[in-house]
């Protein structure tokens, strides 16, 4: 009975021990875990497991690109650094424009008020731009004026490029003359007075340019009169149609269309021509450039980079 009753109590005892070290084994391993998971979510630039176990990728720096800071003026190799806050202020009155045109435009000086901050020309090579921003010399009389068959004044190769245009023109059935050109700066200054006189200043402005300022005055402009022989006549004509689509072919332009009336400041005049050079005249009929303001500025005051 002794011996049995040892046995047993000692089974026991085992039971127990085995019981106690399970016990602390499953406290022990719960520790180490939560010890492990807290490590782990610390900010150690290690990333935490989510729910699925899968590592989260972090969230690309955001890079903000030069066009979010770019001058929307300075893209343009006619661009005047000066000019900046003419720039912003023109853009803001003219929305619809685009800017390489309020760039353009701002060049061209068409942004101030008329006959302010006038220059003069010095170099009388075409194309000459004159225009209520820009004036000749007081003193300024062309060195090779000749005379027509009408008894007309201009330049040699006005002369030569009119009278191959007249020929041409001709052979099509369609009759073209010279009406006037060359006009002193003295004698537009009587013209002018006239105007205002019979009319006032705005409206004289709006069809007649002051003294200097007149194409006129250099021997490269031509007013044209078709059948009728009138300049006031010949708009919608069969001429004054042949001259706009076949002018620059012979280095002309039409200087004042209703296209570009608050460019140049002019009611539109279809009989009125300027030589400029066929490179010039055929330049602006290849790119759609409707004025020789444009023009001046995109490739006289300035030259296009790949030039």
């Amino acid at each position: 009975m002794s011996a049995v009753r040892t046995k047993k109590r000692f089974r026991i005892n085992y039971m127990r021990l085995f019981l106690m070290l399970l016990f602390i084994f499953v406290i022990a391993y719960g520790v180490y875990m939560l010890y492990i998971g807290a490590y782990e979510t610390e900010d150690t630039g290690a990333a935490s497991p989510d729910r699925t176990g899968e590592q989260t990728e972090p969230e690309p720096p955001q890079v903000e690109t030069a066009a979010e800071d770019e001058n929307p003026f300075a893209l343009y190799y006619y661009y005047e650094p000066e000019r900046q806050g003419r720039y912003e202020s023109y853009a803001a009155s003219h929305p619809v424009f685009a800017p390489d045109e309020v760039v353009w435009r701002v060049d061209a000086d068409i942004d101030r008020f008329a006959y302010t901050n006038i220059s003069t020309v010095t170099d009388f090579t075409p194309p000459v731009l004159l225009n209520k921003y820009r004036k000749l010399p007081d003193d300024y009389t062309p060195q090779n004026l000749v005379n027509t068959s009408s008894g007309q004044q201009m330049t040699q190769e006005t002369k030569s490029a009119y009278e191959a245009m007249r020929d041409d023109a001709g052979v099509a059935g369609r009759r073209i003359s010279a009406y006037s050109a060359y006009k002193s700066i003295e004698y537009q200054k009587g013209v002018y007075n006239k105007y205002v006189m019979e009319n006032g200043r705005d409206a004289a402005d709006s069809f007649s340019a002051r003294a200097g300022h007149s194409e006129h005055h250099l021997g490269t402009a031509i007013d044209l009169v078709g059948v009728a022989e009138t300049t006031s006549s010949f708009a919608g004509t069969p001429e004054a149609e042949w001259v706009t689509e076949n002018a620059w072919k012979y280095g002309f332009i039409i200087r004042y269309t209703a296209e570009n009336q608050d460019v140049t400041g002019y009611v539109p005049e279809p009989w009125h021509i300027t030589y400029v050079g066929n490179d010039a005249a055929a330049a602006m009929h290849e790119l759609g450039i409707g004025s020789l303001e444009e023009y001046t500025v995109k490739y006289v005051t300035h030259k296009p980079k790949n030039d």
